[in-house]
């Protein structure tokens, strides 16, 4: 039985990419793995939310979101939209809802034509 629950965390640890963090070039937290770099940044005074792709061997995101973490359990999903969808490196953007404070982390969520999806996290 324990051989299966490995095998299974195995399994949805692989289906997810997590992501490395440092400085961006436009001030936000950088994030990748093998196939793809973004760099997320977030206005706290406008409340929108830019997503900068700096690498990608794949296609373009079909659909990209983020959620803004306040605390590990509690967080704020944005669905984003291509600012400049035929540039060869888009940037996405949204805006978070209001009431939203400071945050520790982020989840961007990315789903790919015929590809599926992958998740790049960060938390401080």
């Amino acid at each position: 039985m324990s051989h299966l629950i490995t095998a299974f965390l195995l399994i949805c640890i692989s289906a997810q990419a997590h992501g490395a963090t440092g400085g961006g070039p436009h001030g936000g937290t950088v994030v990748k793995d093998a196939q793809s770099t973004y760099e997320v940044q977030v206005d706290e005074e406008s409340r929108v939310v830019k997503v900068y792709t700096l690498r990608s061997l794949k296609p373009r995101p079909k659909q990209m979101a983020v959620t803004l973490f306040e605390n590990p359990e509690t967080g704020q999903t944005v669905e984003l939209q291509a600012v400049n969808p035929r540039a060869s490196l888009p940037e996405y953007r949204g805006v978070v809802g209001p009431g939203a404070g400071n945050f520790i982390g982020f989840e961007l969520k990315l789903n790919f034509p015929h590809a599926g999806g992958r998740v790049l996290r960060h938390m401080r």
